[in-house]
């Protein structure tokens, strides 16, 4: 009888380019290994509820990790191990990028390999907006190149899973920030209220229902020409280019000033039985030759060599490669997770028209504040 490795993974492109038959990632490692791989997929909304469950009964052998986001909290609590690669020629853990070699690590112990980022990358049309410049460029400055209000020129990810992370950049480029190292928030003053203000102001330029859009419709936007441009991740832009993409040759992809990314990564439950046979399957999924393919097929990679090697059939690796290493990470706190849902119930009321920008600021500084004490 086959031995089984089950993996808890979110719903992403790049987990279905694993499950994806005609990339034979998973069948050739389950034919060279004599093991059966289970992928257990779920939606982003009910992902973390479903993860925490997996920490307290025994079900997985690896689970899918939001990097930076929940790192810290996880290893306090004791839900995963810690990992050994050091020694690993083939595998060459220095051919992945310092900046999600760091991600990976707290307080110097490995405890995650990387399968993909998503960070904050500007989709436009170029035949219908021109961008000079090939440096990352401010959220701020995208609206000069939408002219005239008008509806359908771009769309926010504003649904409720979404909404604090589609607000982050606004929120840099008027110089606050959510929280500082000790969870403390940094945006209750005038440049927190501008930013979102200006963040609204952004309704006027898109479709009537983005505050409902989450990935897929964004995504959609995108790729059906329904907008000049629009923010989405970089861990998304294979997808969006795939073969039923509208007009696709017209698409370039740039990066924030104010970017943030966060490495989705695989680690090892402590509670798992199979150790070392998962330790071997999360290294074969973050190898060089599997990032190759996972990096095409949803658009961000980890690896250096990935991003030297595919350049060319990739266009969009230079762009992306530079608004990675200036992305700027959350803190790595114990508490991220609820930091950033209490300001996100928020956010939604003032998008929705129920309070003030400035109400909206104050009950989330104070909120937060309590919690951070």
């Amino acid at each position: 009888m086959k031995k089984e490795i089950r993996i808890l993974a979110v719903s992403d492109p790049a987990v279905y380019g694993y499950t994806d038959k005609t990339l034979n990632i998973i069948t050739d490692y389950e034919s060279i290994n004599n093991v059966k791989v289970i992928f257990d997929i779920i939606e982003w909304e009910n992902y973390y509820s479903t993860l925490i469950d997996s920490f307290i009964s025994y079900k997985y052998d690896v689970v899918m990790v939001a990097g930076h986001l929940w790192l810290a909290e996880f290893v306090n609590k004791n839900y995963l191990k810690e990992l050994n690669v050091s020694d690993d020629l083939e595998y060459d853990f220095s051919d992945i990028l310092d900046i999600i070699q760091e991600e990976m690590k707290l307080n110097n112990k490995l405890y995650l390999l990387p399968s993909f980022c998503d960070g904050h990358m500007l989709a436009y049309r170029k035949d219908k907006v021109s961008i000079e410049s090939n440096e990352n460029i401010s959220i701020k400055d995208i609206i000069k190149y939408l002219g005239e209000p008008k509806k359908s020129k771009t769309v926010l990810k504003a649904h409720e899973s979404e909404i604090f992370l589609d607000f982050l950049p606004y929120l840099r480029a008027f110089g606050a920030d959510a929280f500082d190292e000790l969870g403390n928030p940094l945006f209750n003053n005038d440049n927190g209220i501008k930013a979102l203000d200006y963040y609204k102001k952004m309704l006027n330029y898109s479709d009537k229902d983005t505050l409902n859009y989450g990935n897929s419709e964004v995504l959609e936007s995108i790729q059906k020409d329904k907008v000049l441009m629009a923010v989405s991740w970089g861990g998304q832009i294979g997808q969006i280019l795939r073969d039923n993409c509208i007009n696709k040759d017209t698409l370039k992809f740039i990066g924030l000033k104010e970017s943030w990314n966060v490495t989705w990564s695989f680690g090892i439950p402590s509670m798992t039985n199979k150790s070392e046979e998962a330790l071997k399957f999360i290294k074969y999924l973050s190898s060089k030759r599997v990032d190759s393919l996972i990096g095409t097929y949803c658009g961000n990679p980890t690896r250096k060599s990935t991003f030297i090697n595919d350049q060319e059939k990739n266009k969009w690796y230079p762009s992306l490669l530079k608004m990675l290493e200036t992305s700027s990470p959350l803190p790595n706190l114990l508490n991220t997770g609820e930091l950033i849902g209490i300001f996100t119930n928020e956010i939604v009321k003032f998008m929705n028209g129920e309070q003030s920008a400035k109400d909206t600021i104050t009950k989330a500084y104070n909120n937060m504040t309590n919690v951070s004490k």
